[in-house]
């Protein structure tokens, strides 16, 4: 089951929007370019699903041919520019450990949603400017070693996640658990738009795709 192209989706979505203020900007931008592009399917924002309890998904999309639930992140490096006349200022986010593991954990709960229904499927997307997601780290030993997404990571993404051994209280804080994943992964990061000779002006995505 296939309700989406999702690069394709993406490269429509770039060609009228390079970049975005925030995580609820690309929501809303990628929701309605689905419903552009597809008027037949039915969109929701922050959809509780019954399976969740009482967590929340990004985009629910359903059509004839099945269910789609969609998590999205959009992490960002400080940029000052404008697009189409429209002035953006991004910040940095930093903490990219603790998003990693965020991304894995979105990945996990999509994996738990379509083992409780037969007919949904999932796809975690990533949209950042921040190099230091798909670019390998400069040393080896890092507290979120097995978290990492980088590209060309060599191993694949699979099984169960943890923080290393060592890693401070403080640092998984809150995010103490595993994640165990189901599937394997291989990252595979896209170019989605440029703002040449701008510091930190590269956009680039990644999708882990969780099937039926």
């Amino acid at each position: 089951m296939k309700l989406l192209d999702v690069p394709a989706l993406m490269t429509a979505l770039s060609i009228k929007r390079k970049i975005f203020h925030s995580e609820a900007d690309f929501q809303h931008a990628l929701a309605w370019e689905i419903h552009e592009l597809h008027p037949e399917l039915s969109i929701r924002l922050e959809y509780r699903h019954p399976s969740l309890g009482r967590q929340y998904l990004d985009l629910w999309v359903t059509g004839n041919s099945g269910e789609l639930a969609i998590e999205l992140k959009y992490w960002t490096r400080a940029l000052a520019v404008s697009f189409q006349g429209e002035p953006f200022a991004l910040l940095n986010q930093g903490a990219q450990d603790l998003s990693r593991y965020d991304l894995l954990k979105d990945v996990q709960r999509l994996e738990t949603l379509r083992s409780k229904n037969s007919d949904c499927s999932g796809i975690a997307i990533t949209l950042t400017n921040e190099h230091l997601y798909w670019t390998p780290p400069s040393r080896a030993g890092l507290a979120d070693h097995e978290f990492r997404v980088h590209q060309d990571a060599g191993y694949p993404i699979t099984g169960v996640r943890s923080w290393a051994e060592k890693t401070s209280e403080g640092t998984m804080k809150g995010r103490e658990s595993p994640i165990r994943l189901e599937g394997v992964y291989h990252p595979e990061w896209r170019s989605f738009s440029e703002f040449p000779g701008i510091k930190n002006g590269t956009f680039r995505w990644l999708m882990f795709n969780i099937p039926t």
